[in-house]
């Protein structure tokens, strides 16, 4: 008979241990150490790739969508009369209100949005879009599958199938103008091909009324809210806040750690702060934390937390030991990110108690290693 032992190692894994007899078994340490402190951080994300478009405005929170229609035939149009178009927007999520009424403008951009911040976006409007609004939605209340048609300038879009356009087509930019709720429209990477934004375009050629319509471009979302109301909020917790996007940070100070080889197992466990957070129906309930390689790099490849229960909390745990080996080889760096599940495509905000909440609800990390 031939045994295979692929995976063996000298020092025995937390599974190993338990077939080992009770005599050879060596010390088994249990260490459970506290953060050295935490922050909120700002991280950049891109939202090219969202299957949302989020518009609105809701007390702190702000988010403009741009789209842009490709593909579109020079020339198409030259001869017609475009008597009406629109754009049409498929509701698939909400944050805030949800029977609040929602209202916006679109406004023709001059400059391509692609590297555009909302920060540029906001204070340097006429570097990227015109004065007057080519688009009105006005108030309405929407559930979360209503399909709107926004009215749009047939000048604009007859522009947009010239030839020599007089400016190049770079889309519309939509802005929220009431507060109460931040609608998610359907993007052109959404997984459902029918609620793309879609151009409509009717016209008359030799008398004749014919329509056309196009449902291929390029969109994403830029949203706010600033870190300090959150932290205002709740000075005792760290935030997750997706689509803008903040990370919860922790840092620890260990100055002692067991030889890599001999960490069978870490867990980091945050405490969720329900009282702060604003999740809803459309969240994505899950975590993943980052390795934090320098001041601006996190690691690519996240572990993703998970939930369990203590008494009437609810736990985010993550595997963290391949970090913890990290910092016993000598990585000074001792840094751990979090951030959501739907960062880039929602506006999810988690609430961690944080390194000066009470001790019960710290975020901790418990080490489990051979004893030396």
């Amino acid at each position: 008979m031939m045994v295979a032992l692929p995976a063996c190692k000298e020092t025995p894994t937390s599974v190993g241990l338990n077939v080992l007899p009770s005599k050879d078994k060596p010390g088994i340490r249990v260490d459970t150490v506290p953060a050295a402190s935490y922050s909120t951080v700002f991280t950049s994300i891109s939202t090219f790739g969202s299957d949302r478009l989020l518009v609105g405005k809701y007390p702190g929170y702000n988010s403009m969508s741009t789209i842009r229609f490709t593909g579109l035939p020079a020339g198409q149009l030259d001869t017609v009369t475009i008597t009406s178009a629109y754009i049409a927007l498929r509701a698939v999520y909400h944050f805030g209100d949800a029977s609040a009424p929602l209202a916006f403008q679109g406004f023709e951009l001059i400059a391509s949005p692609d590297s555009a911040t909302y920060d540029s976006l906001t204070t340097m409007p006429a570097n990227y879009y015109s004065p007057t609004p080519v688009l009105v939605y006005p108030p309405n209340v929407l559930d979360d599958t209503s399909t709107i048609r926004c009215l749009i300038d047939t000048g604009v879009v007859h522009n947009w199938f010239a030839v020599s356009p007089s400016i190049p087509n770079y889309g519309v930019i939509l802005i929220a103008t009431n507060v109460g709720t931040i609608k998610g429209f359907g993007s052109f990477s959404n997984p459902t091909a029918a609620y793309y934004p879609t151009l409509v375009v009717t016209f008359l050629d030799g008398g004749i009324s014919d329509t056309i319509s196009y449902s291929a471009g390029e969109s994403r979302f830029v949203a706010d809210v600033p870190v300090a109301n959150l932290i205002a909020s709740d000075p005792s917790s760290m935030f997750v806040q997706s689509g803008v996007a903040y990370r919860a940070q922790l840092a620890f100070n260990l100055h002692s750690l067991p030889k890599a080889g001999l960490i069978l197992k870490a867990d980091l466990e945050l405490t969720f702060n329900a009282g702060s957070s604003n999740l809803n129906s459309f969240s994505s309930d899950t975590l993943y934390s980052y390795f934090v390689a320098s001041d601006t790099t996190a690691a690519t490849l996240p572990v993703e937390g998970q939930t369990i229960t203590s008494g009437s909390y609810k736990i985010y745990s993550f595997e963290v030991a391949d970090y913890v080996r990290s910092w016993a080889n000598g990585d000074t760096l001792q840094r751990l990110q979090f951030g959501g599940l739907r960062e880039s495509s929602s506006l999810d905000l988690f609430a961690l108690f944080g390194t000066n909440s009470p001790a019960a609800v710290r975020p901790r990390l418990i080490i489990t290693s051979v004893a030396q």
